[in-house]
């Protein structure tokens, strides 16, 4: 009866077919792990790099940090220890004083695509670090030059003049003239 059968039949069926185009969605960049250190006894600060990714800005993206004391782990629901959207950092408490551990940090985008960080090692402190309050004199240049007894080595000193520039006298020595004020030697820190 037909000259095409099976051409009219693809005909028929290509026709009545509707194509559907969709976008393909790439995991997001790989992540720059930075920096693992110790906070408190038992705890790690980590942080990374942000990254990008081709649909999902920054603040959405999921982070995942994974801590083992097995190096070249592989991250999963027993070494996850936090997760945060949009972060660069993390502080993780509730490790074992003076121990090594292992990180690496997972960023997720909207479409579920997953890359991975580098992998560092950090190690807890066995105790808390020993803190000291420094007092840190606020002055102005005239104020500085008046107050020839006012300061003494160790001290620190912020300027109210050229952006509040924080100092600190490394030592003080007696002028030559009797009468007159001691100089110092003065460090810039920041």
């Amino acid at each position: 009866m037909y000259k095409y059968p099976v051409y009219a039949l693809f005909y028929a069926v290509f026709m009545s077919c509707s194509i559907t185009s969709f976008a393909v969605s790439t995991s997001p960049n790989v992540i720059q792990l930075v920096e693992v250190s110790a906070l408190e006894k038992g705890s790690l600060a980590v942080s990374w790099l942000p990254t990008i990714d081709d649909n999902t800005p920054h603040k959405d993206l999921v982070y995942r940090v994974y801590l083992s004391e097995q190096a070249n782990f592989l991250p999963d629901n027993t070494t996850l220890k936090l997760k945060k959207t949009g972060a660069m950092s993390a502080n993780i408490s509730g490790l074992k004083p003076a121990t090594v551990y292992f990180v690496m940090v997972t960023a997720t985008d909207n479409d579920g695509n997953v890359s991975w960080s580098n992998q560092l090692q950090g190690r807890t402190t066995a105790t808390n670090p020993k803190r000291t309050a420094v007092k840190v004199h606020e002055v102005s240049a005239s104020q500085f030059a008046r107050s020839a007894n006012q300061f003494k080595a160790g001290d620190y000193i912020v300027s109210r003049e050229q952006g509040g520039m924080l100092r600190k006298i490394e030592a003080t020595a007696p002028s030559p003239s009797a009468n007159s004020r001691p100089s110092r030697l003065v460090k810039r820190i920041v």
